[in-house]
Order: C-alpha cells, then sequence, then structure tokens
C-alpha cells in the first residue's frame, strides 16, 4: 500500500501544525543520513506551497542557476502528481543556492523540461543556517493546470498521488529514499556517476 500524504488547506503560507513526509530510507552508503523532511500545503485559491528542509552542514552547492545540473550537488527532490487521471509527475530538485532543474515526466525518460511548458517558473526560495538549509517553493494553480491539463485542487489534495518523496545527496553520493526499497518502483537518485535511477 502507497503511504499516502495528507495536504492540508491553509487561507496563506502556515506551515505550523502541518504533518512532515521525512526521509526514512537510506541505501548503499553508512553512516551518513542527514534528517530531511518535506511539506506541502493547497493555499486556497491560489496553488501548492512546497517546504524542504535538510540537516546538513556545509551542503554542496555549485549551481546558482535554473537548469544547471543541481543533482550533482547536495539536493532535495519533489516528486508530485497534481493529477491521478494522468500518468505524468513533476520531478523538481532544488539545491541550496534555490538553483533548481525540473521536468514533466511520464517516466524516467520521457521528461519536458518545465520552461518549455511555462511562461512563468515556480518561485523558489533557499535558506543556509549553520546545520540546516531549507527550500521552499509555489506552484501557481496557473503552472499546475499548464502541466496537468485542468488538473483539480481536490482530487489534488485528497490523491494518494499527491505525494513528497524527498530525496537528498552530497559529494559522497548518499542515497536516500522516502519510500521503502521494497515497492515496485522506489524514487531514488542513482550513486553511479551522476545518472539517475
Amino acid at each position: 500500500m502507497k503511504p499516502v500524504y495528507h495536504v492540508y488547506t491553509r487561507s496563506s503560507v502556515d506551515f505550523s501544525g502541518v504533518p512532515k513526509a521525512e526521509i526514512s530510507h537510506y541505501k548503499w552508503e553508512e553512516g551518513y543520513a542527514p534528517k530531511a523532511f518535506a511539506q506541502l500545503i493547497y493555499v486556497e485559491d491560489l496553488g501548492f506551497a512546497l517546504h524542504m528542509e535538510a540537516e546538513e552542514t556545509d551542503p554542496k552547492a555549485v549551481y546558482t542557476v535554473y537548469n544547471q545540473d543541481v543533482y550533482k550537488d547536495s539536493c532535495m527532490e519533489f516528486f508530485v502528481n497534481f493529477n491521478p487521471a494522468q500518468n505524468k509527475y513533476i520531478n523538481f530538485e532544488m539545491n541550496s543556492n534555490g538553483a533548481f532543474l525540473s521536468a514533466l515526466r511520464a517516466d524516467r525518460h520521457d521528461k519536458t523540461p518545465i520552461h518549455q511548458l511555462l511562461a512563468d517558473l515556480p518561485a523558489v526560495r533557499a535558506e543556509k543556517k549553520a546545520d540546516v538549509w531549507t527550500v521552499d517553493a509555489f506552484f501557481t494553480l496557473g503552472q499546475i493546470e499548464t502541466l496537468f491539463a485542468k488538473a483539480s485542487s481536490k482530487k489534488a489534495t485528497n490523491s494518494a498521488e499527491t505525494s513528497t518523496n524527498a530525496a537528498t545527496k552530497r559529494r559522497s553520493r548518499t542515497m536516500e529514499c522516502g519510500r521503502p526499497l521494497n515497492w515496485k518502483s522506489p524514487i531514488f537518485i542513482s550513486p553511479r556517476s551522476s545518472e539517475r535511477s
């Protein structure tokens, strides 16, 4: 059974009391497992706000602008399907500089970068502190409608397909997964020389 992340509805961006989708599965390398989590809320009549946080000191952060290879940095990923009637999802990868890479995908190989589909990109903001970094993103209803063809916010907020699966990695190529690896298709990044699984 797929874990369900319940998306709370708020009148403004406020993550207080919102459940955290925590990374709970670490694979390949032992000894490095930074705590990380994601939170997602539906902001009435506006869109979806995402907050992600990783407890990591001095995260690798080389890339600084959209569409660079942030997966080579320490990054967090967010996967979401805003319309379960479609076999599409967004893969959204962000580093601690606020640089991000994103595509609309049907699978690992069938992907279209979102800048080819949207007039305006989602707003992304990152913040680094001594031992933690955060990233926030906002997906407007217009962006979601463009990407997912009139996705219903009610369907999205109530769907098991609307889930957060955070993955982080750093120089050591540590792999972390937001769902059990015995699933038919766990989501994670491969440790092989910047290739993705």
